[in-house]
């Protein structure tokens, strides 16, 4: 007992700054998500082509490519940041190109004939967009964008390979430090995001039917038989 106190006293920094990063890199992502989207669904010469080859980009290189990049690669030209702030820019820049693809297929799932009446009682594109548009695809983006946020919480272990002092490197240090704790520490990391994101994964599925379109199938109906 004695062990884990002292290694989950040792990890405590690192699952704080596990959480501010998480915390800081979800908003940072959604901004990110909007600012790619729209460009996206207008299809603006040049700027929608680039931006689809960063979303592709993206989707088909690991977040360990992403990191290095922009912790190594990026004082080539300059620009030096610290490994906090490379890490939630890193996060950022890679859930918000998934963020934007679940706007993109969510504004896509909106039914054809609700913008063709919109369109008919006078709506302007901005209109149709506030107030048809962005109401249904929200409800339909919402759930992803929130497991998103679980898998933010994830990936910040990634992180730790460019000296970010998340929970799973501190869990390192301690190792290296002290010679022991191996399995106390492993215990003590997987509690830590189990912890974290059963709850979340729950109150995502909970999100999933509260803002469930009629008969999207998403709602749970419960099958009465008669003997």
């Amino acid at each position: 007992m004695d062990s884990i106190l002292r290694v989950g006293w040792f990890l405590l920094p690192g699952a704080a700054n596990t959480i501010a990063i998480a915390v800081a890199s979800f908003p940072l992502a959604l901004v990110v998500a909007v600012l790619v989207t729209i460009p996206r669904l207008q299809r603006w010469p040049v700027v929608s082509p680039l931006l689809d080859w960063y979303v592709d980009f993206v989707r088909t290189t690991p977040l360990l490519l992403h990191i290095f990049f922009v912790f190594y690669g990026l004082p080539f030209a300059g620009v030096r940041l610290e490994p906090v702030t490379a890490g939630v820019l890193t996060l950022s820049l890679h859930v918000g190109a998934y963020q934007s693809e679940m706007l993109r297929s969510a504004y896509n799932s909106v039914p054809i004939r609700l913008l063709e009446a919109a369109s008919v009682l006078g709506m302007s594109k901005w209109v149709r967009l506030v107030r048809v548009v962005g109401p249904l695809a929200l409800r339909v983006a919402l759930p992803a964008l929130a497991n998103s946020l679980i898998e933010i919480v994830l990936n910040t272990v990634v992180l730790s390979v460019v000296t970010v002092q998340d929970i799973f490197f501190r869990r390192t240090m301690y190792i290296y430090q002290f010679y022991s704790g191996r399995l106390e520490s492993l215990l003590l990391v997987s509690a830590f995001f189990i912890s974290i994101c059963i709850p979340a994964a729950w109150a995502v599925r909970q999100l999933e039917r509260v803002v469930a379109l009629p008969g999207d199938g998403t709602r749970t109906n419960t099958i009465k038989t008669s003997r």
